[in-house]
């Protein structure tokens, strides 16, 4: 698995994370609506009313709210289309996109909603309405975090990795983790495409290419604007950092990039002891990789332990 904090973000169908070919969660407790039950507390005798509840408060003097659980911590991805139908008793959506694919998502307290650029919440969450969604899995579920909704017009940005590149048509397929099949996209004429700082040519878009994008919709579905070049099959990428998780059996090892905090999944040979000699969780290495259009393949590993000074 390839993993990013650039964020993941899912055009209409979903697109693979900037290098993120999977994102897996923790199952997380079923979000259906449960009926009240009255409880009886210790010592209490049938028939005599339940114990008034005294609401716990902070220092300032005021009623302090029960702890809402962190957002989950998965890829981040972008949804888009127009909302089919909204179950505000269960926090549940429906989402048609552009390609005529329906997504569920789940919302709560936590969802950030905005419409037409300005904050709103939940309950302005209406059929027919056009919809970008910042979405993460959540156990199994997709989470809305944030809900822009708005006009035809309003952009999104993206990430993903390239399936294919037909030039004659400027199309583009992208794939991405949370759905089975590519999502088509056409390419600008006046697309501007780089790779860092440098000018990048379409011919460069090739099978396996990860990138990130910025996009609007248009008359022949969702129109890319911008397109940066993340990674090139064939390319020798370096990086530095700790090892925040290591499996030798399986060759992996995580690498948390010391200038970016961003991690990374390297993968290496197993059997190749000179590589592996003094690798450990919380090292420090300096890894030569190149990429092969799936992972970053480690040609040359230097370990500094973690008990070196």
């Amino acid at each position: 698995m390839i993993r990013s904090s650039l964020g993941s973000l899912v055009l209409g169908m979903g697109l693979l994370g900037t290098h993120s070919i999977q994102a897996q969660q923790p199952p997380t407790e079923s979000r259906e609506a449960k009926p009240l039950e009255a409880k009886k507390g210790l010592g209490e005798a049938p028939g005599e009313p339940a114990p008034a509840i005294t609401p716990t408060t902070n220092r300032s003097g005021t009623v302090a709210s029960p702890a809402v659980p962190p957002i989950p911590k998965g890829e981040v991805s972008l949804l888009s289309g127009t909302i089919q139908s909204v179950d505000h008793i269960r926090d549940r959506l429906v989402l048609k996109a552009f390609q005529g694919e329906r997504m569920s998502l789940i919302f709560d307290e936590r969802t950030l909603v905005s419409r037409d650029g300005s904050p709103a919440s939940v309950d302005d969450i209406q059929p027919g309405q056009q919809a970008y969604v910042d979405s993460t899995l959540d156990g199994t579920d997709v989470f809305a975090r944030k809900i822009r909704i708005g006009p035809h017009g309003i952009a999104g940005q993206g990430s993903g990795q390239i399936e294919e590149f037909r030039p004659e048509r400027r199309e583009l397929l992208v794939r991405d983790s949370i759905t089975p099949t590519p999502i088509k996209m056409h390419l600008s004429s006046t697309a501007t495409i780089r790779q860092g700082t440098r000018a990048a040519s379409p011919s460069e878009l090739a099978s396996g290419t990860l990138v990130s994008f910025t996009f609007a919709p248009g008359p022949e579905g969702p129109t890319v604007n911008e397109i940066s070049i993340l990674a090139s099959p064939g390319t020798v990428y370096t990086f530095s950092g700790q090892v925040a998780d290591l499996n030798l059996p399986k060759g992996l090892l995580v690498l948390e990039d010391s200038s970016s905090h961003n991690t990374y999944d390297l993968f290496f040979d197993p059997a190749g002891r000179p590589l592996t000699v003094g690798l450990n969780i919380g090292a420090n290495v300096t890894a030569q990789t190149q990429f092969d259009g799936k992972q970053y393949r480690v040609r040359e590993l230097t370990v500094t332990p973690a008990h070196a000074k």
